[in-house]
């Protein structure tokens, strides 16, 4: 231990920490002191002896490199530098020696962790070579913790203690010269002892890396339970001061979440409040179910959680009477929720397991949820575990109140009884709704890739030369691309648009309507770099009549000339007016990490007001769509939703999988394509793509 002293407060938590296993030895290197701790130093590693296995370096930054250097020299095979003062300080010296340690690191053996990072606890080992304050206990577990923030590893610590969370690993990871976050999720989730991942992040350094994590851990069936911060420019700001990280464009992300699975949490409790259904076995492997039973001690709890559970998407659903009439007192209302009340728990405790028993067959592989003041009763752990192996079903205990930490506190449990269970036990309505619906969205999401297919390895829709062509030809003026411009590119793609004409023209406008027996029609005013026409007054709707027709151009025109990149003779579109089922957005996009991106949603006006979209990387595949329309909730208007025919969810199929091969073949000459609204028609009618815009690159580039 490198810097070891009295007065540091953080080399004085590390020696404490590891003093804790006597099969540890540590030599701390001081030159200026005689012992640390009563401990005897040495002047240099090189002083240190033989059979080293870590180097803990808490110099000033300037001193770092040097200590690492002597302690490569003297054979030791890692590192974790706990020393602050580089990439996250406002002193620009800072990043050169970060710099500098990256250089070393790259031509060396070693490797580090850190800098400006609190080290790592190996739980299971007995091995904390953390730097951290001394906190609550670690509860032995199956939850894995990497966090690039070293300060959040306490909260992670206390917030686990707090609920029973038992943990394999913390580590903190810091500024990441060397061992990076995803650097440790690869190892940790293929270790026996970890059954989740949770991870605090403000960077993604390597994309490719964090993905394969993210497939690996759902090929596993091991949660991914992330906080990553970034999404706005404030705390992207934050995290660059923190760590010196760039967070990167948060699209790329939450694409990645939404594919693989990735739960992502707003907060560390949140994170927390998870976590015990994430490392349950029962919870985790899951068949993605939405249904909930639930049974609870207060009446005003029941009813709050169905609020919770109708929130979060989940289902209650009725409650069939059976044997449950003859069971409970005639007083409980057989529904679901199911009030029970306390005095009929307390009284009669066989009734009361005959209900969650009752429950669970009920439930048939979905949820049971039991709400209670403490966790258990005498026996009830044994009864519960048995009925989630006899019926398949997941049993999740919310303790209101503090009652979790009353009963723990009481003596009536050991902590380390409680982590890991098979019926997880969490504090409060909240996390265990929140739990509930995260657990099921992951196992639906791993069912539907459980074949562990690679991207690679998707077919890709062909996009036709001459589509490509067009588009290439449209790029070489990079910026806002409307529809009059994207027309022939959709045409040649096979996107169904309506009939329309563009002209300047009032009599030709009016004489095509004619021609082709419209009734309704739509007037746009086209103008170059305006994405929003509607907004600004150059949409007309149900125009209809060559009178109509012909005073709706003119105003149209006249609203053009308003704007400077406008140019005479104002040419108008006249387009048929489409109706159908319901509207959505469908968009692709090349993000910043080169990957593209395909965008479901409630499209129209209304889009961003509505903001319910979801996202998949291309290529798509059938098992992509449809939980695009689970995510977004379409799902029942292409099943037929009441009187209404079943949608055409073939065409939308092959319109997303089409923009999103045409954005991977474009390359940087498309940032972005948009079909706002497409028309969805029945079954067998197809979908009409209404409006598009496109955002160009540089043509110029080699996709």
């Amino acid at each position: 231990m490198v810097g070891a002293s009295d007065r540091n407060f953080y080399t004085s938590n590390l020696l404490r920490r590891l003093a804790k296993n006597p099969e540890i030895r540590v030599v701390p290197v001081n030159p200026h002191r005689d012992t640390v701790y009563g401990e005897p130093t040495v002047p240099s590693i090189t002083d240190a002896g033989s059979m080293l296995d870590l180097a803990i370096i808490g110099v000033k930054a300037d001193q770092v490199l040097p200590a690492l250097a002597q302690a490569a020299e003297a054979g030791v095979p890692a590192a974790v530098v706990i020393s602050g003062g580089f990439a996250e300080s406002a002193d620009p010296s800072g990043r050169d020696l970060q710099n500098a340690l990256a250089e070393f690191v790259a031509e060396t053996d070693m490797r580090v962790l850190g800098p400006s990072c609190l080290g790592m606890i190996n739980v299971h080992a007995g091995i904390e070579a953390f730097a951290g304050h001394q906190g609550p206990p670690v509860i032995p577990g199956k939850l894995a913790v990497v966090s690039q923030s070293g300060a959040n590893c306490h909260s992670f610590i206390y917030g686990a203690w707090r609920r029973a969370v038992g943990l394999s690993y913390v580590a903190s990871t810091g500024n990441e010269v060397d061992i990076r976050a995803t650097d440790l999720m690869a190892h940790l989730v293929d270790d026996p002892a970890t059954t989740a991942i949770a991870a605090f992040l403000e960077q993604v350094q390597d994309l490719d890396a964090f993905e394969e994590v993210a497939s690996r851990c759902l090929e596993l069936g091991k949660p991914l339970v992330l906080m990553k911060v970034g999404r706005t420019l404030a705390s992207s700001m934050a995290a660059s001061a923190h760590t010196g990280a760039s967070p990167g464009s948060d699209a790329v992300f939450k694409a990645l979440f939404e594919h693989y699975g990735v739960i992502r949490a707003n907060t560390i409790d949140q994170l927390l409040d998870i976590a015990p259904l994430a490392t349950s076995e029962a919870c985790r492997m899951g068949s993605g179910s939405r249904r909930v039973f639930v049974v609870s001690v207060a009446g005003g709890s029941a009813s709050a959680v169905a609020d919770l559970l109708d929130d979060q998407g989940m289902e209650l659903p009725p409650l069939a009477a059976g044997e449950l009439r003859s069971i409970v007192p005639a007083n409980v209302a057989l529904q679901n929720p199911m009030d029970v009340s306390t005095e009929a728990r307390r009284r009669s405790p066989h009734a009361w397991r005959a209900v969650v028993s009752a429950l669970a067959e009920a439930a048939a592989g979905g949820w049971v949820l039991v709400v209670e003041a403490s966790p258990f009763e005498d026996g009830d752990r044994a009864h519960l575990e048995e009925l989630v192996e006899s019926s398949g079903s997941r049993i999740v205990c919310a303790s209101i109140g503090d009652g979790l930490r009353l009963w723990l506190d009481g003596g009536r449990a050991e902590l380390a009884e409680v982590a890991g269970q098979p019926v997880p036990v969490v504090l409060g309505l909240r996390a265990a709704v929140d739990g509930m619906s995260s657990m099921a969205t992951f196992c639906a999401v791993r069912r539907r890739v459980r074949a562990a297919r690679t991207r690679a390895g998707v077919a890709r829709t062909p996009v036709p030369p001459v589509a490509l062509e067009r588009l290439r030809r449209v790029a070489k003026r990079a910026g806002v691309v409307g529809e009059a411009d994207l027309g022939p590119v959709l045409d040649a793609l096979g996107i169904r648009r309506p009939r329309q004409l563009m002209s300047s023209e009032p009599g030709s406008l009016v004489r095509f309507a004619a021609d082709e027996g419209l009734g309704p029609v739509v007037l746009k005013g086209p103008v170059d770099g305006v994405a929003h026409k509607s907004e600004l007054g150059l949409v007309r709707l149900n125009v209809q009549g060559p009178a109509a027709i012909q005073q709706a151009t003119l105003d149209l025109q006249q609203r053009m000339s308003t704007f400077p990149q406008a140019r005479p003779p104002y040419e108008v579109i006249l387009q048929e007016q489409v109706t159908g089922l319901c509207e959505v957005v469908v968009s692709a996009s090349r993000l910043d990490a080169g990957r593209v991106v395909v965008t479901l949603g409630w499209g129209g006006k209304y889009v961003e007001l509505l903001d319910r979209t979801a996202r998949r990387l291309a290529p798509l595949t059938t098992d992509d769509v449809s939980g695009l329309l689970e995510a977004t909730r379409l799902e029942p208007v292409f099943a037929g939703y009441r009187s209404d025919p079943p949608g055409d969810r073939a065409a939308l199929a092959r319109l997303l999988a089409t923009v999103g091969a045409l954005a991977i073949e474009a390359g940087p000459a498309l940032e972005e394509i948009e079909l706002n609204p497409v028309i969805v028609q029945p079954a067998g009618s197809g979908a009409v793509a209404v409006d598009a815009l496109a955002r160009t690159g540089d043509a110029n580039r080699d996709g």
